[in-house]
């Protein structure tokens, strides 16, 4: 949170197979707050000494592929396209972002699209999130030599799951495959980008990678939540979740300071 006032970017993802409680760590609930919203409150409280300061939210989903705006007012919605801005880096084309003045108004809008979000009840979890959840906050800060903006990023994965376990069909299953796929393909990036020979990282394998490209990647600040279950038959699962883990540290981003090109506006809300 200190950094993104310093104008880092900076990403927390969680990751683990489903029914491991990784919605719960992320959100939360009223009487235990998940790390987004302790986030949200300490950002805003750092806030009230600093002046020239906004403050803007961004909520999708990404669904069997498809990129969905939690926060749109519309209730049918198309899915949005993933494009690269040769300024702005990755961004999602046509999403809504709505600007917020305080922690009652940030975990509003993240409330609200959270029940939005896609969900089915499996074997393997009561309400299993079928869509990987990405909430943005932008911070701009007005300066004599320009604006400077920092995006924190908060992702609640969709877990992955076996559908011998799950036991779920049709549509449910079509679901699970999409997750799993994703999911591997987040891996594979992982893997590529912990290794010490340089090679191609395929990002457009999916949405989700194309999403996190730049916290991957990138100058950001980014840490993954690995969520294991204490149960005896997610053995293998926590297994595979504590390698991925371990991958995944090895991985070196260079954390710098970013700031919005003279020429590059944000939309007018």
């Amino acid at each position: 949170v200190h950094g993104v006032l310093e104008g880092e970017n900076a990403t927390v993802f969680a990751y683990g197979a489903t029914g491991s409680g990784k919605t719960f760590t992320m959100i939360g609930t009223t009487e235990q707050p998940g790390v987004m919203v302790l986030m949200m409150r300490e950002l805003v409280s750092l806030l009230q000494n600093i002046e020239n300061a906004q403050l803007e939210v961004s909520f999708l989903e990404v669904y069997c592929e498809m990129i969905k705006d939690l926060l749109s007012p519309a209730e049918h919605t198309t899915p949005l396209d993933v494009r690269e801005d040769p300024k702005l880096g990755v961004i999602v084309h046509d999403l809504t972002w709505l600007p917020v003045a305080s922690v009652d108004d940030i975990m509003n809008r993240l409330y609200a699209g959270n029940l939005k979000r896609t969900t089915r009840s499996t074997n393997s979890n009561e309400t299993s999130s079928r869509s990987h959840a990405v909430f943005r906050v932008r911070l701009q800060r007005m300066y004599r030599n320009g604006p400077q903006c920092s995006i924190l990023s908060m992702i609640d994965l969709a877990g992955s799951e076996r559908l011998k376990k799950s036991e779920v069909h049709g549509l449910g299953a079509k679901e699970a495959t999409r997750i799993n796929q994703s999911l591997l393909a987040l891996g594979n990036c992982i893997t590529k980008l912990a290794s010490d020979k340089p090679s191609h990282v395929p990002y457009r394998d999916s949405k989700l990678t194309r999403l996190l490209q730049d916290s991957l990647q990138g100058h950001c600040r980014t840490v993954m939540i690995a969520n294991i279950s204490p149960a005896h038959n997610q053995l293998e699962e926590t297994l595979n979740t504590l390698k991925y883990a371990n991958r995944a540290k090895n991985i070196k981003t260079l954390v710098r300071s970013t700031s919005m090109p003279h020429d590059v506006k944000l939309p007018v809300l």
